[in-house]
């Protein structure tokens, strides 16, 4: 299929008032969503229904009216078609040179905000943003993370980190960085989770970045997260009711365990799950006694 879209857009682009062309190939890009959609409905909980825009978008060339802005035309309906196949799929829009463009507010930066924008506007189904983090030698500070995360809660959508890693050969620095740009982006309230872009030496696209050596042992930079993620960010606390049977905790927001016991009644136990803020759960014990 991508090879006969190919084929497509190369003949569209010679001829640009070939209508059988563009028909075909707007029937071609969306049975290719149609199909993928249908195939992962209820296997998929989040799809990149575009990635990298600002450098791959032959198709929108060829297929949006002149002047057409980046997110709206063709690329908003892609979007529709996809939701309308996995409904419960959430849908993104991801692309790379985004945390990575230091302290200048790139021409892709600002091509991101921007497609992002008009696809809103155009009534499509995009429900996250996706950004690439994939870093080399120069590293992004974390309050310039953090003004570029600022900019684009503008838009009100969940934010992705969907590929992070750092490819440097000082180890300390390595991990010193993965503790700050993780620490900045589960801070800030819009992003909604961080995928690392793979974890073995074995089998990563950049050795040098990968958590773990070939014999599957831990580097600094894995060491590093595993505390963020098992110790820092993990509660694990036991609290007393006040007399009327009431008590509060501060916890961080996932899914939690909890065991509520009281001499002489039954052991309540259950997982509350994506705990969020603010979030009260009430209990009501009978007076059977354990046995």
């Amino acid at each position: 299929m991508p090879g006969h879209i190919n084929s497509l857009i190369a003949q569209l682009r010679s001829d640009p008032e070939d209508q059988d062309t563009r028909t075909q190939l707007h029937q071609a890009v969306e049975d290719r969503i149609t199909q993928t959609a249908s195939y992962l409905a209820g296997r998929v909980e989040e799809w990149d229904v575009v990635n990298e825009p600002f450098t791959n978008h032959a198709l929108m060339d060829v297929l949006n009216s002149p002047g057409t802005p980046h997110g709206s035309g063709v690329m908003a309906s892609w979007f529709r078609i996809a939701k309308s196949h996995a409904p419960d799929a959430r849908l993104f829009l991801n692309d790379h040179g985004i945390f990575t463009a230091g302290d200048r507010w790139s021409p892709h930066q600002q091509h991101f905000f921007e497609t992002a924008q008009q696809l809103l506007e155009a009534s499509a189904t995009l429900e996250g943003l996706g950004m690439q983090g994939h870093f080399g030698a120069t590293l992004t500070a974390p309050p310039r993370l953090w003004a570029i995360l600022d900019r684009y809660a503008e838009l009100g959508l969940p934010i992705k980190v969907t590929e992070f890693d750092v490819n440097i050969d000082d180890p300390e620095v390595l991990a010193d960085y993965t503790h700050d740009f993780t620490t900045a982006v589960f801070a800030h309230p819009s992003v909604d989770g961080l995928l690392t872009w793979g974890f073995w030496a074995g089998a990563h696209w950049k050795p040098q970045a990968a958590h773990l050596n070939p014999d599957f042992t831990s580097r600094p930079h894995d060491l590093v997260l595993q505390d963020l993620l098992f110790n820092q960010w993990w509660t694990d606390a036991s609290i007393s009711s006040n007399s009327q049977g009431i008590s509060s905790i501060r916890s961080y927001k996932g899914d939690h365990q909890v065991i509520i016991e009281s001499p002489g009644f039954y052991t309540w136990e259950t997982t509350l799950y994506d705990f969020i803020a603010d979030q009260t759960i009430d209990v009501i014990l009978n007076s059977q006694a354990n046995s």
